[in-house]
């Protein structure tokens, strides 16, 4: 997808407890952050309740003219209660916006996110130690110039997802800012 300035994007990190959503804007500077969700949409059992939540708010996101969307891929682990909740939230968060948009998403492994984050601040990932949700802020205000002190770890994965699916070289332009901020 060819991206110009002024296109936006969405990002979503998936949850069944809290939801975050990002709505981030091409411009020639670099990525920017238009608007932050964090919504708590429910709680085991409460499947009427966070079904309601979830379309509010995606309708809600809806209203955005965005181009393209990304979301941080849930896990597939059979048998687990949590994995099986996030794929329930998922499906319902990629039929709502599928209904209004027509658009079908690209999906960022939570590893991808990782990976980012760590090549962003000159970090040594490997399989046994990879940069936790704090890190994951200080990326995301490296990539958009931004401060993430007021967004949630939610809001920030988001802000990663669709950066990473959509602009990846924006990834080597904040690894440059911060090798000019701590050398």
């Amino acid at each position: 997808m060819k991206l110009k300035e002024g296109d936006l994007l969405l990002g979503i990190d998936p949850g069944y407890s809290n939801l975050g959503l990002a709505i981030i804007k091409v411009t020639d500077e670099g990525p920017r952050v238009v608007k932050t969700w964090c919504v708590t949409i429910g709680k085991r059992g409460d499947t009427k309740g966070f079904l309601k939540t979830t379309q509010r708010i995606i309708d809600e996101v809806c209203n955005y003219e965005f181009v393209g969307w990304a979301t941080e891929a849930p896990p597939t682990v059979p048998n687990r209660v949590t994995a099986n909740l996030l794929w329930y939230s998922t499906g319902l968060i990629w039929a709502s916006i599928f209904r209004h948009k027509g658009l079908l998403p690209k999906l960022v492994a939570p590893a991808r996110i990782k990976a980012h984050t760590a090549r962003i601040l000159g970090i040594k990932a490997s399989k046994h130690w990879s940069p936790g949700k704090e890190l994951v802020g200080q990326a995301t205000a490296l990539l958009t110039e931004e401060p993430s002190d007021s967004r949630t770890n939610h809001e920030n994965d988001a802000v990663m997802s669709a950066i990473a699916a959509f602009l990846p070289k924006e990834i080597n332009k904040a690894k440059e800012r911060w090798v000019k901020q701590t050398s």
